[in-house]
């Protein structure tokens, strides 16, 4: 039933039969390690294609999240999920193995606890009896899809996240023991103007603050009411902002638990992820394997997961959309107006050039060309250098970037001392958005944000938050 204005209140308190969790080695080899089902110690999950690893996960998640469960798969009446690759593929696919009646869905990193709570629903209304919600996520695949592929090598800044690789799945029905789903909270599109596609955890920590708040609203609650809050993928930036916000809006958060599953599954200190985890993996595997576990032990009675998710599309971007459409019907939008930024020269904080300096400088020695590369932040370039030296023969820019361009070789080297110029601002940019990044009202980030044409567009957020208990009978 509908509880407040953006809450369902689920009476029957439908009951988590099932789990399952699959990761690969990176995961692994962190904090929570031991609590996952299956840990893969190759990426590839003996596959050709990262696509086929990801997919071949949520098969093996599937099938046995159903073991678990103590059911079969032709019990399964509706399959509830999706992924973060196009036409969410990676659930299509699986999921005509099973020949279940499927419900696809995107809320990018929030997809675990949306399809979760579409189950639950489902299943407190008496229209299914079981119903299976799942998702997956690469780490390859999603560095290809929305920033750069792994072979090109690129730098990431301190922002960054890790994308996890893992898939999880879980069972829901409305008898039986288990973790129990007793409400949930659909949260609004956020969007603050982000265009920075390496700082996720700042675009997504708004909307978890804002959802948050329409959570306590709603169900008339404090944050003390749960042992544990948890956030799906905001990671180290993210949460601090999220807990500063809190803290300004005079949400007592302090009172409980508040934690977050990208600074759980890997370990800061020790791996190289950044500022943390993320994913539509992230909040599932460590939902599903580690949290629900300690409810099952009693280690805790009461968890609110608020999953996070980050829309940006590269599509959007080069339509010249402002930001991606949300699916959902009651989306709301707020602006930041501190903001207008234009494009800045692609590949900021990557040490490779791309294909078109490359030709425009081929035969430079590097001390010429790595003014931006290093990341110092020079103020220029040398140019006169480059057209004092020598003239060399040039390979044809149309055999490296297929642009079919016939350009003389005084006027590639013009582009090339133009672009390493732009790119030296805009490393000086970034930079001092770094240095200056700060949260103001309401998540009204402070600095300059860049973004990758062609790569990202503005960032909105999406958060779905599910309560789970320790059993049917509390």
């Amino acid at each position: 039933m509908l509880k407040g204005s953006q809450s369902w209140e689920f009476k029957k308190r439908p009951v988590i039969a099932g789990t399952a969790t699959i990761v690969g080695p990176d995961e692994g080899s962190g904090p929570l390690g031991n609590e996952f089902d299956i840990v893969h110690g190759d990426a590839m999950v003996g596959e050709d294609s990262w696509e086929k690893a990801e997919k071949k996960m949520l098969e093996e998640a599937s099938k046995l999240a159903i073991e678990n469960a103590g059911v079969t798969k032709e019990k399964i009446q509706f399959y509830v999920g999706g992924d973060l690759m196009n036409q969410i593929i990676s659930n299509s696919f699986a999921v005509r193995t099973m020949q279940t009646p499927y419900i696809g869905i995107f809320g990018a990193c929030s997809t675990s606890m949306e399809g979760l709570a579409l189950a639950s629903m489902m299943v407190d209304s008496g229209y299914a009896h079981y119903v299976m919600a799942g998702t997956c996520g690469h780490n390859s695949t999603a560095e290809k899809q929305f920033r750069y592929p792994t072979e090109y090598g690129s730098q990431k800044p301190p922002t960054a996240q890790y994308t996890v690789t893992g898939a999880a799945a879980a069972v829901v029905t409305n008898h039986g023991h288990g973790p129990v789903v007793t409400g949930a909270t659909i949260g609004r599109v956020v969007d603050m103007g982000l265009k920075d596609p390496f700082n996720m955890g700042a675009a997504m920590a708004p909307a978890a603050v804002d959802t948050l708040q329409a959570h306590f609203r709603d169900f008339v609650r404090e944050p003390d009411y749960y042992d544990l809050i948890v956030t799906g993928d905001l990671a180290k930036v993210g949460h601090q902002i999220a807990t500063d916000l809190l803290h300004k809006h005079q949400v007592p958060i302090d009172r409980t638990t508040f934690s977050d599953c990208g600074l759980m599954i890997y370990d800061l200190q020790k791996q190289n992820v950044q500022a943390g985890g993320s994913g539509r993996g992230c909040s599932a595997t460590v939902t599903y394997g580690h949290i629900l576990k300690r409810l099952k032990k009693g280690e805790l009675k009461r968890v609110l997961v608020v999953a996070t998710g980050a829309l940006h599309s590269p599509l959007s971007f080069q339509q010249g959309k402002a930001s991606p459409a949300s699916p959902m019907p009651w989306q709301s939008k707020a602006r930041c107006n501190k903001h207008g930024l234009d494009a800045v020269c692609l590949g900021f904080c990557h040490r490779r050039r791309d294909l078109r300096d490359r030709a425009a400088l081929d035969g430079c020695d590097e001390a010429d060309a790595g003014a931006y590369d290093e990341h110092a932040g020079g103020g220029g370039c040398d140019c006169r250098r480059d057209h004092d030296r020598e003239e060399k023969p040039l390979r044809p820019l149309h055999r490296i970037c297929g642009s079919g361009s016939h350009r003389t070789d005084h006027e590639l080297r013009q582009f090339a001392c133009a672009r390493r110029a732009q790119r030296a601002e805009a490393a000086r940019r970034h930079r001092d958005h770094h240095r200056d990044f700060r949260s103001d009202e309401c998540g009204d980030i402070g600095g300059d944000h860049l973004f990758l044409p062609g790569v990202a567009g503005v960032q909105t957020a999406r958060i779905t938050t599910v309560i789970l208990r320790k059993a049917s009978g509390l």
